[in-house]
């Protein structure tokens, strides 16, 4: 795996270094159309989060497992969201989900979209 084109390096870039600073992942079983999944929690400070760290984690997934990295992440004990969109989805669906913006933006913003 490319450490570089992985979520979490492009987090730990644009994320304030602090000793105060806590991301939240989970370890999961993905399945399909399901609404619930089996998931397992967790937070990580910031400062203990490399390339090795990740390449560590994945490697103890198991073969059906998956590791997420949440949007909520905690600075200073206050509780943050960091904007996030997945994009593993069909072209019809991202169609969709533009329409749905423009309708909650202004015509100024909504027509520097860009859905590739």
């Amino acid at each position: 795996m490319n450490y570089l084109r992985h979520p979490l390096s492009f987090l730990l870039e644009v994320l304030p270094s602090s000793r105060g600073v806590v991301l939240e992942f989970s370890r999961y079983v993905y399945r399909p159309q399901s609404l619930l999944d089996e998931r397992s929690v967790f937070s990580v400070a910031l400062d203990s989060i490399s390339e090795d760290w990740l390449m560590e984690m994945l490697s103890r997934l198991s073969p059906n497992e998956e590791l997420a990295v949440h949007s909520k992440i905690y600075i200073d004990g206050k509780t943050f969201h960091i904007p996030m969109i997945d994009f593993d989805c069909s072209a019809s669906e991202l169609l969709e989900a533009k329409k749905v913006a423009e309708k909650m933006l202004t015509s100024s913003v909504s027509s520097t979209l860009k859905f590739l």
